[in-house]
């Protein structure tokens, strides 16, 4: 299984996340899979919806890929982190970050991914490794 994302307050080019130190943000996501042989034309990939009933996702920052210091990591086992949109069979979800997850980060360059694992046991890469920059905030929360 192949899973891609879109979403819409990601950009779809890099997948991006720029916000300032202490900034609230929800980043609404779509989990979508190319569309079986049968129910594509031949000409066009089409993407559907992944069904998350029974799934996690996870999202995780370091550093760097390699870095061994998880910085945020949250997962949809609780709903407060990351939300599966009802119904899950639509695909969406909602990572909540807080104004705690970066108000004591340095400004700067930071990497994160999100994964998801299905109720079958799969797991895949919803988002690769992709940049997260936090940007230095004149009001200290």
């Amino acid at each position: 299984m192949s899973v891609a994302q879109v979403s819409s307050n990601l950009s779809k080019s890099s997948n991006a996340i720029d916000l300032y130190q202490g900034e609230s943000k929800d980043l609404d996501l779509t989990v979508t899979q190319l569309a079986d042989e049968a129910e594509s034309n031949e000409c066009v990939e089409v993407l559907v919806p992944v069904d998350l009933t029974g799934a996690t996702l996870f999202f995780t920052v370091r550093k760097t890929a390699v870095s061994p210091t998880i910085l945020i990591e949250k997962d949809s086992t609780n709903i407060i982190e990351i939300e599966i949109v009802s119904p899950e069979t639509e695909g969406r979800a909602i990572i909540h970050l807080t104004s705690g997850d970066t108000v004591n980060l340095d400004a700067g360059s930071y990497v994160f991914d999100v994964w998801v694992e299905l109720s079958s046991g799969k797991r895949s890469p919803v988002i690769e490794v992709s940049e997260f920059i936090v940007r230095e905030a004149v009001k200290k929360w």
